[in-house]
């Protein structure tokens, strides 16, 4: 129904799965080479983090590309009826994305670091490659590889396999199916925490030092003083003559006797 956006999917995947002549693979190949002439464990073990994000990266790519476009179809009839290719406006894009991931990968190799274009832009030392053991040359593709096997394996010529791992090592699946548990561990960190100190700022700092004694709270005090004065008025003439007579009997008395 959509031959182009299949097989553009399948440039994509490919390209993304750093196979031989696609651009990923010179990306992905002069990275890990770098990485693996590093100084130090870090250099080598950006290198094995390397070679586990191409398994990955093939992995999921491919059960990507097989999970929507074969095996048994998930959509109802109402979306396979609306099923077409897109617009030009958005094949078009696709198609030079795709001519890209094919074509400048080998047309472009070496241009950042044999071409003396960019010598006064870039300070970039290209490692030596004269002495890679072939192991470490080809690990990534070998990764690669198994990657994009085990994906028609769970995905396309052994369905049932996917349920029954998980089933059989359900603790390491459910571990993974929460995401290491980082996002609990974040929320018990730092999420919570920030929350209960927001909250105290907010209660205690905020609102019973700041308003407690600042602007609030000096109204406050002179509504509750203005609330305790208007109850002296009373509105009747007698309560305001007794007043004046308190008054001015207190006053007579404090001329005579001070």
């Amino acid at each position: 129904a959509i031959p182009a956006t299949y097989a553009m999917m399948w440039v994509g995947s490919l390209a993304l799965a750093g196979i031989p002549f696609f651009a990923g693979f010179y990306s992905k190949d002069a990275i890990l080479i770098a990485a693996w002439f590093g100084e130090g464990l870090p250099a080598k073990y950006a290198y094995l983090l390397g070679i586990g994000a191409a398994f990955l990266t093939a992995l999921y790519s491919w059960r990507l590309l097989i999970m929507t476009f074969n095996g048994k179809t998930r959509a109802d009839e109402k979306v396979i009826g609306h099923l077409h290719e897109p617009g030009a406006t958005m094949l078009i894009p696709l198609l030079v994305l795709s001519v890209g991931a094919v074509f400048a990968g080998f047309l472009g190799e070496g241009f950042f670091t044999q071409e003396t274009f960019w010598k006064s832009a870039l300070a970039f030392k290209a490692p030596s490659t004269e002495h890679v053991p072939l192991l470490i040359h080809y690990l990534p593709l070998i990764a690669a590889v198994i990657g994009i096997y085990l994906a028609y394996l769970f995905y396309f010529y052994r369905t049932n396999l996917p349920a029954l791992l998980a089933k059989k090592y359900k603790h390491l699946h459910q571990f993974l199916l929460n995401k290491w548990y980082v996002d609990e561990l974040y929320q018990l960190c730092f999420v919570t925490p920030s929350q209960k100190i927001g909250s105290l700022f907010w209660q205690k700092g905020d609102g019973d030092i700041i308003d407690g004694y600042g602007p609030n709270g000096i109204a406050d005090k002179v509504m509750k003083a203005s609330n305790r004065v208007s109850r002296a008025q009373s509105g009747y003439v007698y309560h305001y003559a007794l007043s004046f007579m308190v008054g001015f009997a207190l006053l007579i008395a404090w001329v005579f006797f001070r």
